[in-house]
Order: C-alpha cells, then structure tokens, then sequence
C-alpha cells in the first residue's frame, strides 16, 4: 500500500506541476521544464527506463486497457507485451477522455513526461507518462453524426473566434512545422503542429499527424510541403492566434474560387469625330465659275449618299 502511494504521490506532484499557469501566449510549460521530448519506443523505455525517467519523451503504442500496479486505467502496450500507464494533464483530460474511446485497439502516440514506481507489496515495477500531448488514428471516415462546414482559411482567421469549437473544413497547403516563417516561432504549441496556408493565411494544426493510407508528409522536410490537403478539425483561439485540432487529414486540391470572377470591363469607345471636308471644287477662292460647272466635295471617311438628300444643296 505505502508502494502504491508513493507512487500515487509521484504522479499527483506530476499533474500539480503540469497544470501551472501558462506564462506567454506559445510558451509550452511542459517541454520548458522537460525539455524537448525525445522519440523512443515503448520497449527502449521499459529495457532502459533510467535513461529517459523525468524526459519528455514522445512514443506510441497500441491503447488497451491495464491492470499494472492493481490500477485499470488506460495504457500504452509494447510489442513484447509490456504496458505504460497513461496520465492526462488537467487541460487535455476531458479531450482525451471523449476521444480515446473509439482508439482502444489502435496505435496512438503520446507526448510527455515519463515516470517509474514500484508496488512494494509486490515488488513489481511499473511505468507511467503524464502526457499533454496526443496524436490519434487516422479517421478513415468522420462518425456519422459530426458535420462539417467548409470555410476559406481567409474567412476562418479574418473573424478569430467566430468558428471556435465547431466542426469545419479547411483547404491549405502543407507547411511543414512552420519551416517557412508563415506564422510567428512563439505562437507554436507544441513541438508536434504543423501549418497550412492559403495565399496570405495561415494556421496551426494539431491533434494529428500528416499521414494516410499510403501517405505521409515530414513536417521537418521542405521537400514535402506545397501538397494541398483537406482538414476537418475544431478551432480555437488563444490570445488572437488560431489553433486548428484536426479530427481528419487527407489529401486534397486546390480550393475552387467561391464564384466565377466577372471579366474586365469593356476599354470605352473611341470619340466618334465628325467627318470633314479635305478638298473641294472649285477651289476655295475661285471666282469665274459657270454655274454648270462640275462641283466636287471630298471627305475624311466614307459617306452614305442617301445622307445627303435634303442636307445638301448649291446656295
């Protein structure tokens, strides 16, 4: 007993410390007191626990249900078998609680701090993460009874707030982890977002991984940005800045213009100048002329003759 709260203990000092205040709009508290988490496998964690107990650590595994240490909670399980308990963070607990009901079965990763603590009754050692970040499967299909709304990331970051936490359904290309500036370093998260953008706008992305059935895109390369992928997610704004939680990526094209642009106006007419005389006989200043002598005129354009019937005459 005085095992398991010991270790009870541990992890509560874990959670009171995680759920501290935020300092600055971006500034992740977890990783500035862990440091940046580090990839490993639930196995190297369980065969070289001493190396990575008190790191961020970022790992995945399948998400079973556990009875380690006498305590049925939700875990991680490695490929021989062995289990990490899994402990969300006061900002993150009732997300992951709604969503990790439809994952039991599946691969889910999990960004945190690892822990270790033994049962003395039993002697039996066990393993823990308290965890504030997550990633979950790739949705093949959204649940049938979440709808989404297509909005222009323009119209989605143009009225911040306005769509907070409801479902919509964005069009960007991929930016990888911010590689190209788009947004400002500090408004990141977590070390895990990544950026979409369309024209001028862009937006951070969380909550899952660029990747699908016979894809995937390194948020570290450039060389797999500029694919445009379709997101369906839920915003939120934090101090100004929106933050996209995805619940769908896939592959997706270029958004359609909302309405066919009006073609240029017409370039006005040319003045219509009148026609003028530019000869004429006789000549101007001629005297002698016989009355039935020949009388020409000559114009700049082409005249219609039947124009002249009652306009035109000798004087």
């Amino acid at each position: 007993m005085a095992g398991r709260l010991r270790t009870s203990v541990l992890v509560l000092a874990l959670l009171v410390l995680a759920a501290a205040p935020a300092r600055a709009q971006g500034y992740n508290r977890h990783e500035a007191q862990y440091g940046e988490p580090v990839d490993a496998s639930i196995d190297d964690l369980i065969s070289t626990p001493t190396a990575y107990v008190g790191r961020a650590v970022r790992t995945h595994g399948m998400l079973e249900i556990s009875n380690v240490s006498r305590e049925v909670r939700p875990s991680l399980r490695g490929t021989f078998g062995s289990y990490i308990l899994l402990y969300p963070v006061t900002e993150v607990q009732f997300e992951w609680e709604q969503e990790a009901k439809r994952w039991y079965g599946k691969e889910v990763e999990i960004t945190g701090v690892f822990g270790q603590g033994a049962d003395q009754s039993t002697m039996q050692v066990y393993y823990n993460i308290v965890f504030w970040a997550y990633l979950g499967p790739p949705d093949k299909e959204l649940p049938k009874d979440v709808k989404s709304q297509l909005v222009s990331l323009e119209e989605l970051l143009s009225r911040p707030g306005k769509y907070d936490n409801k479902v919509v359904h964005v069009v960007g290309k991929f930016r990888g982890q911010n590689l190209y500036g788009d947004l400002p370093a500090r408004s990141q998260r977590n070390s895990g977002d990544w950026v979409i953008k369309d024209d001028l706008y862009a937006v951070w992305v969380n909550g899952r991984k660029p990747r699908g059935d016979g894809w995937a895109l390194d948020p570290k390369l450039k060389r797999d940005t500029g694919k445009w992928l379709d997101v369906v997610g839920r915003p939120t704004t934090i101090a100004g800045v929106t933050y996209l939680q995805a619940l769908q990526v896939s592959l997706g094209s270029a958004p359609k213009p909302t309405a066919d642009a009006a073609p240029p106006p017409a370039p006005p007419e040319k003045p219509k100048l009148p026609p003028v005389v530019v000869f004429s006989l006789p000549l101007d200043g001629d005297r002698e002329v016989p009355p039935t002598g020949r009388f020409a005129v000559q114009f700049s354009k082409d005249m219609n003759e039947e124009s002249f019937k009652n306009h035109v005459g000798p004087r």
